[in-house]
């Protein structure tokens, strides 16, 4: 059985799929744009955690070998940025973390929205088939009517 469908409807499912195939490029592009700042984050991580244990071994070896005063004090102030520093990389961490789920608590109220569209969308087709249905049983008893006069 061939089936055809309205040029419409067919334009409008092309219009759809080019939506899709230029999201699909979207979101390929923020994939790649993702995964090249994760190779810099930990690059600058990994190079920044090299940097601050030469400079805390310098600094200790220097506090620790001339029991300079001036020296502890800078340890001690090492300590407490690197303190300070991990408190804030936390507290980012559990900001992205939130905002996270933020975004997937969005994509699902779009999903549910969607789900409850595409119900009512179909529970409006069901009852236009069945007034088309009621509709034609009427009309044939109107014309049974008619044929008996």
């Amino acid at each position: 059985m061939v089936r055809y469908f309205s040029t419409s409807l067919l334009f409008a499912l092309l219009i759809e799929l080019f939506f899709i195939a230029k999201q699909n490029k979207e979101i390929d592009k923020i994939t790649s744009d993702i995964r090249d700042l994760q190779k810099t984050i930990n690059l600058s991580s990994n190079t920044l955690s090299r940097a601050d244990a030469i400079t805390e071994e310098l600094i200790f070896k220097a506090a620790s070998d001339k029991n300079d005063p001036v020296m502890v004090d800078i340890y001690r102030k090492l300590k407490q940025l690197r303190s300070s520093f991990e408190s804030l990389v936390g507290t980012v961490s559990n900001i992205g973390a939130t905002e996270k789920n933020a975004r997937d608590l969005e994509t699902k109220i779009e999903q549910e929205r969607n789900r409850v569209s595409a119900q009512n969308f179909e529970r409006i087709q069901n009852d236009l088939q069945a007034i088309s249905q009621e509709n034609q049983s009427i009309l044939a008893e109107v014309k049974k009517l008619a044929g008996n006069k």
